[in-house]
């Protein structure tokens, strides 16, 4: 298998981890984020709110391993599936 099936293997993996967390813990379906995987999933247009979203993180957190940063948040693509994802890829 080469890097760049083994990294879609990845991030696909993560990407339904991600999912089933959103259905499991929060009631969310993928249908509801506005946008589809490039849309937000807090905030005004978004199906969780703030607690949620602080919630979300940490369990992804410690379920990869890793720590999000101040950049991270910055970054509004991280509000997003798709950004989401990647930002754990990243780490």
């Amino acid at each position: 298998m080469n890097i760049c099936a083994n990294d879609d293997k990845v991030q696909n993996e993560i990407r339904q981890g991600v999912l089933d967390l959103l259905s499991e813990r929060f009631g969310v379906a993928p249908d509801k984020f506005p946008g589809g995987d490039a849309g937000h999933f807090w905030g005004a247009a978004g199906p969780l709110d703030v607690v949620d979203m602080v919630y979300l993180v940490h369990f992804l957190e410690g379920k990869h391993g890793i720590q999000f940063t101040e950049a991270d948040y910055d970054n509004p693509d991280f509000y997003t599936l798709d950004g989401l994802v990647g930002a754990i890829m990243q780490k």
